[in-house]
């Protein structure tokens, strides 16, 4: 897609950015989108089976809830039929059909959703958007870091509206620029979107939905976390290629255990108190458009 507007409606203005990237950049909502210069890749891996970083099984075989997925299991989804777009290997879903839903999910990844069907025996996981649309139309869609890889997030919201049902729910999460600080994963060609707040809202909007909610994270230890990273991995990296073999440590809480807790709890009271957010944004929506 040859971009000249923002997904906020707004034309975009190029600007150098890195080595192999220039920036479109909206000076309305401030989001940005990367394109890549010349001959460089625009992606940084193909996302399926037979990519080493997504077919080695004990990535695939991976089950952990992010602050995203733990925001969102506090709603309501007794007897929800729900679709996951990008579902990997189904594990967000098999805790929504513990909360009572039933539970279909999509991804491109034909070896994640294998291992999915072996681990949860999840049998409404699909490679196919269409064979999916088929079985809908569903009370939710779930987007969890998924539309910011995306050149055209327009293309899948046209996919996905008419799957939806009337007053269904659309929930979108992932990184926005309110965050300041970007660790090495939010760098192109790993993201092609960096999506304002404002910008996503206009852009949910637009499509035809009302934005109810917006949650935003506030968490101080993943901020140290990923300086930790940027000291690691060089403050000048621009961009990310899957090639940083080095991370910062963990925070998944496993080994620091209370004192983890104790740092979350009162970074997060610092920066709620602050009103700094880092790093997500969930943003619930309802569809308003007719069918």
């Amino acid at each position: 897609m040859n971009r000249t507007h923002c997904i906020c409606g707004c034309p975009l203005n190029l600007e150098p950015f890195s080595e192999n990237f220039n920036a479109l950049h909206c000076a309305s909502c401030f989001s940005r989108h990367f394109i890549a210069k010349g001959d460089t890749s625009s992606s940084e891996f193909v996302y399926d089976g037979d990519n080493t970083k997504y077919a080695e099984e004990g990535y695939l075989y991976g089950s952990t809830l992010r602050w995203s997925h733990r925001v969102l299991l506090r709603q309501d989804w007794e007897g929800r039929k729900v679709l996951e777009i990008g579902c990997f290997n189904g594990f967000f879903l098999a805790e929504l059909k513990k909360a009572g839903a039933t539970v279909y999910g999509f991804d491109v990844n034909p070896a994640a959703i294998a291992a999915g069907q072996k681990i949860f025996g999840l049998d409404g996981l699909h490679t196919s958007l269409d064979a999916l649309a088929a079985l809908g139309p569903y009370d939710d869609i779930v987007c969890i870091d998924v539309i910011e890889h995306l050149d055209s997030p327009e293309t899948l919201m046209a996919q996905l509206s008419p799957m939806l049902a009337r007053e269904g729910r659309l929930h979108v999460a992932g990184p926005t620029i309110e965050r300041r600080l970007h660790d090495k994963s939010d760098y192109p060609p790993h993201h092609k979107w960096w999506f304002s707040r404002d910008g996503l809202t206009t852009f949910l909007r637009t499509s035809g939905y009302r934005v109810d909610q917006i949650l935003v994270q506030r968490d101080a230890v993943l901020m140290l976390r990923n300086c930790i990273g940027k000291v690691i991995n060089g403050f000048g990296r621009r961009e990310f290629h899957g090639d940083v073999t080095v991370f910062a440590p963990s925070t998944d809480g496993v080994m620091l255990g209370p004192l983890y807790k104790a740092l979350t709890w009162v970074g997060s009271a610092l920066f709620t108190l602050l009103r700094v957010s880092y790093c997500s944004t969930v943003m619930v929506s309802k569809r308003i458009a007719p069918q």
